[in-house]
């Protein structure tokens, strides 16, 4: 299980790759790991901004414009990658975020525990 420490690790190693981009699509693979649900997400996060990733706890939090913020809890076996390019999927991908450079971000998940929930910001105070 991702610990403390590695969330923060996680945050540092993408924030870079991620802030200022923008979402242009989402492919849930396996919709249940997205919470409320998956229409949500793809009404929603389309032409939002990444602003910045946070942590609190556990949780990483991923700021977006608009007064969204996607709560990502990776639970045992969760993993979050950073992909310059498109690629296929990989064994145990359950979502696909498109972002506005070419690059995607992957969810990986084995035993399928992780969280994406979308909130707004205000809730998060």
């Amino acid at each position: 299980m991702p610990e403390l420490p590695e969330v923060e690790t996680i945050r540092r190693s993408l924030e870079p790759c991620l802030a200022g981009l923008s979402i242009t699509g989402i492919n849930p693979l396996y919709p249940s790991v997205l919470l409320p649900d998956a229409g949500m997400f793809s009404h929603v996060l389309p032409g939002l901004e990444i602003r910045r990733l946070c942590r609190r706890g556990k949780y990483l939090i991923v700021d977006l414009s608009g007064d969204w913020s996607l709560v990502i809890h990776l639970r045992m076996t969760g993993k979050l990658l950073w992909k310059p390019a498109p690629q296929p999927p990989a064994l145990h991908t359950h979502v696909i975020l498109s972002l506005s450079d070419g690059s995607e971000l992957h969810f990986q998940d084995v035993r399928r525990f992780g969280r994406w929930r979308l909130v707004e910001t205000a809730e998060l105070c």
